[in-house]
């Protein structure tokens, strides 16, 4: 036996990959039930990935992911893996609070002081948030490039929250995939609309859901 000792790979192949890309700090955007990485695509639910880009065969666990970013042995990866799924969470920094500015593709949505009151605007700051639209849900930003059409999803963000359900304060919800679609019911008075910013709930989200006497899907 090497200095890994037992590895039950089987059990650590099942580590969420964004437990994986979080540790390794890497960016990457949640598109239809997947994270789309530069070099790989990962199906969330099946928690595999493959690279698109690659002439060799390269697709798997987050056992083969994380031994192919490393550059290590299956076996170095899955250790790896279990040391980190093994450390106690810590409490999540602070983010903090970006500034925004209403921008001219929002005026399909919503009017500027709606937009204004639910902090919904461009980011003009530097960082990863740089030049997209920003909803804020929980603790956390997620933007969207008017451009290039595409989400971004940063470091440690978890769907365990929906965007808007502060405001969803009655036995009601209207929910809804796209936060633009979201902002667009509220612009018509549907204030209780909230966007899972998915493909479809997580686990998290549908324990929220439940909570609600009436809740209707886009």
């Amino acid at each position: 036996m090497d200095k890994y000792g037992f590895l039950d790979f089987k059990q650590i192949s099942q580590t969420p990959f964004k437990q994986i890309l979080d540790a390794l700090t890497l960016q990457y955007r949640e598109d239809n039930g997947k994270l789309v990485l530069d070099n790989a695509i990962i199906d969330i639910q099946k928690n595999l990935f493959f690279n698109p880009h690659s002439k060799k065969e390269e697709s798997g666990s987050v056992i083969k992911f994380v031994s192919l970013y490393k550059n290590c042995s299956l076996r170095e990866a899955a250790f790896f893996i279990k040391e980190l799924a093994e450390k106690p969470t810590n409490d999540e920094r602070k983010i903090p609070e970006l500034t925004l500015v209403y921008h001219p593709y929002l005026a399909d949505y919503a009017p500027e002081d709606l937009c204004k009151s639910l902090n919904v605007g461009i980011c003009k700051e530097k960082g990863i948030m740089a030049k997209r639209i920003c909803f804020k849900a929980g603790e956390h930003y997620v933007g969207f490039n008017p451009e290039n059409k595409d989400w971004l999803f940063p470091k440690n963000f978890k769907r365990n929250t929906l965007w808007n359900i502060e405001n969803c304060d009655k036995d009601i919800i209207l929910i809804t995939r796209d936060p633009f679609t979201a902002l667009k019911l509220i612009t018509k008075g549907y204030y209780y609309a909230a966007s899972i910013m998915g493909a479809s709930p997580t686990e998290e989200q549908k324990d929220i859901i439940k909570r609600y006497e009436y809740a209707f899907c886009d």
